[in-house]
């Protein structure tokens, strides 16, 4: 007979040994940074169109084209540069980390496939971000795709980058 593998579920430790994210928390923490990215996508878009001529049509298309591709820019770049550290504003301000499964921040290149991953993720009616509620070790498709899990942060993750960090909030 096979040995079963151990369930991995919210407040269960991941393989990095940490205890798990519960989807809630990353709701939150996700909530955040959308809040976050709001907020300069529409100091963009004011800034935009401020510049557009009100009585032309193509100005204003034109306008909207160059926000849709900012907003997907601004939203990629916020990811990856994010998801490489192993934290985001809104994850930080919830208690959570993102680690592999060495317990390191992702880096880089996991970073820029989480940052890609999740772009994916959102496509089909957000379901990949979904998973986590329901999905094996509490993983987004991004997750998976990146090898990282969102767990919960303790006084080990101190960023020593941040002086006077000593609580990893």
């Amino acid at each position: 007979m096979a040995a079963r593998r151990p369930v991995l579920a919210p407040g269960r430790a991941a393989p990095t040994g940490r205890v798990l994210a519960t989807f809630r928390r990353r709701l939150g923490g996700f909530a955040i940074d959308m809040l976050i990215l709001l907020a300069i996508v529409q100091v963009l878009a004011i800034v935009l169109y401020a510049q557009v001529d009100a009585e032309s049509a193509a100005s204003r298309d034109a306008a909207l084209v160059r926000l849709g591709v900012a907003n997907l820019l601004i939203r990629f770049g916020y990811n990856w540069y994010f998801n490489a550290r192993g934290w985001s504003p809104g994850k930080r301000a919830v208690g959570l980390r993102i680690v592999t499964a060495a317990g390191e921040p992702p880096g880089v290149r996991r970073g820029l496939t989480r940052a890609a991953g999740a772009v994916l993720s959102e496509l089909p009616l957000w379901i990949g971000y979904l998973w986590a509620a329901w999905g094996a070790g509490c993983q987004t498709w991004h997750d998976r795709m990146a090898g990282t899990w969102v767990v919960r942060a303790d006084e080990s993750d101190a960023d020593p980058s941040r002086p006077g960090d000593d609580a990893g909030r």
